[in-house]
C-alpha cells in the first residue's frame, strides 16, 4: 500500500510539473501569447481637425518597440503588440508640443479600437520670429507678436513665446484664439511679466469672449488673482484671493469651466471654485493690461493648452 501511494504521489508530482513547463500562453499578461494587442484611432487638433504626419510610438525605457505615422485623416493603426506597460508617445509635425500617455497597460487581447488622441498644447516653436496672429489665433488688439525667450528651459518651451504689450492708453492687449462658440473646456497658459512692465500691471487669460465690452477673464495683480467677468466694459468681480506674484517668473493659470461651474487653477493646485453662467459661449484667450495711462505692461505667454469638453 505504501509502495502504490508512493507511486500515486510521484506521479501527481510529475503531471504538475510537465504542466507548469508546457503551461498554454493563455495568460494575458504572457509576453508569447498569441493574442496580440493593438490600438487604432485618429490624432486631432482641439477643435477634432485630423493631425497628417504625426508619429505615434510605444516605448519601452526609451526604446521604441512599435511605431506608425497618421494620414491625411489623422489615422493610425499599430497591431502585433507584446503584452507589456508602454509608454506611448506622439510628436506632431508642427505647432504642439509632444503628447504622452503613460503608463498604458497593452496587454494580450487588449483591442482597442477607437483610440482618439487629441494634441492640446501650443508651443509656439514654428511660428516665425515676428509672427502677430500664430497658429491657431485668430484676432489681436494691442501689440503682440513672437519672440525667442531661451531662459529657464524647465519652466515652458523654449525658445520661443508669444509676446503681449499693451499701450500706454488704459486699453488691453488681447489674443484670441479661433475658435467661437466654446462652453465646457479646460484652459491654460504659462506666462511671465517682464520686469520692464509698469507698477500696475494685470494679465491673464480670457474666456467666453464675446467681443471686447463683455467676456470672462482670469487675471492677476502682483499681490492677488481674481475670477471676474466684464459685462458692457465694466468689470465685475467673481472671486479672488491674495497671493504674491512677481515679475521675471514663470506661472501657470488654467480654468476648467462647465455649463456654470468654474474651477481655477495655479500652477497647477486648486485655487479658487465659483459658479456664474450668464455669458453662455465665446473664445479663449490672452490678456494683458496696465491700468495707468502712460505706463505699459510687457508679458511672454507659453505653452497654451485648450481642451474642449
Amino acid at each position: 500500500m505504501t509502495t502504490r501511494r508512493l507511486v500515486v504521489v510521484t506521479a501527481a508530482i510529475a503531471f504538475i510539473l510537465f504542466s507548469c513547463i508546457n503551461a498554454p500562453r493563455d495568460s494575458i499578461y504572457d509576453p508569447n501569447n498569441p493574442n496580440r494587442a493593438y490600438i487604432v484611432g485618429i490624432v486631432c487638433e482641439p477643435d477634432s481637425s485630423p493631425v497628417d504626419g504625426a508619429v505615434i510610438t510605444l516605448s519601452i525605457d526609451e526604446q521604441i518597440i512599435k511605431a506608425d505615422t497618421t494620414d491625411d485623416t489623422g489615422g493610425y493603426e499599430i497591431e502585433d503588440i507584446i503584452p507589456d506597460i508602454y509608454k506611448l508617445t506622439v510628436e506632431s509635425p508642427l505647432y504642439y508640443d509632444v503628447w504622452e500617455q503613460y503608463p498604458e497597460s497593452l496587454w494580450a487581447e487588449t483591442y482597442l479600437d477607437n483610440y482618439d488622441i487629441f494634441l492640446d498644447t501650443y508651443v509656439f516653436e514654428d511660428d516665425s520670429i515676428g509672427t502677430v496672429i500664430p497658429y491657431a489665433f485668430g484676432a489681436a488688439y494691442g501689440s503682440w507678436s513672437i519672440v525667442e525667450d531661451n531662459g529657464q528651459p524647465e519652466k515652458h518651451s523654449v525658445p520661443n513665446v508669444y509676446k503681449g504689450e499693451d499701450s500706454d492708453t488704459t486699453e488691453p492687449a488681447i489674443s484670441l484664439l479661433q475658435q467661437t462658440d466654446i462652453t465646457a473646456f479646460y484652459f491654460a497658459a504659462k506666462l511671465k511679466v517682464l520686469s520692464a512692465s509698469g507698477t500696475d500691471w494685470q494679465v491673464g487669460i480670457v474666456y467666453r469672449f464675446q467681443n471686447p465690452m463683455n467676456y470672462y477673464l482670469l487675471k492677476i495683480y502682483a499681490d492677488s488673482i481674481v475670477a471676474l467677468k466684464v459685462v458692457d466694459g465694466a468689470e465685475v468681480r467673481i472671486q479672488g484671493v491674495a497671493q504674491i506674484f512677481s515679475t521675471d517668473i514663470w506661472y501657470s493659470l488654467a480654468v476648467e469651466y462647465d455649463n456654470t461651474h468654474m474651477t481655477i487653477y495655479l500652477n497647477n493646485e486648486w485655487c479658487i471654485g465659483a459658479t456664474d453662467g450668464s455669458i453662455k459661449q465665446g473664445q479663449l484667450g490672452l490678456w494683458v493690461s496696465d491700468s495707468n495711462t502712460g505706463t505699459a505692461a510687457s508679458v511672454f505667454f507659453d505653452d497654451v493648452t485648450v481642451q474642449l469638453r
